[in-house]
């Protein structure tokens, strides 16, 4: 439904704003700072402290990735869907086998 939701948006703008999002989850997690969502602090340390390092890093990594493709999705509600999808997976804490670019 989230997916669908965005759909009139442009795909880099939503792989921008999980990008940014990512980016602060890891600084809190590593640094205790944040630099893009200081509105959201509150969710961002919580989201923080139950998340693994390596596995932020991993899917922040996987979202670079996917910039290599942003602009010619074969399926831009796909594209949002697996981005969605992955980023649920490492908020249970699944394994991160997803690369968005591959």
């Amino acid at each position: 439904a989230l997916a669908e939701g965005v759909q009139s948006y442009p795909l880099a703008r939503i792989l921008g704003w999980m990008q940014r999002w990512l980016y602060d989850l890891l600084s809190v997690k590593s640094a205790g700072r944040l630099r893009y969502n200081p509105d959201y602090e509150a969710s961002l340390n919580r989201l923080g402290s139950r998340l693994q390092a390596t596995e932020l890093a991993r899917h922040l990594r996987d979202l670079v990735r996917a910039q290599e493709v942003v602009r010619h999705p074969l399926n831009q509600r796909l594209f949002v869907e697996q981005l969605l999808l992955s980023y649920g997976a490492l908020l249970r804490g699944e394994a991160s086998g997803n690369d968005h670019a591959r």
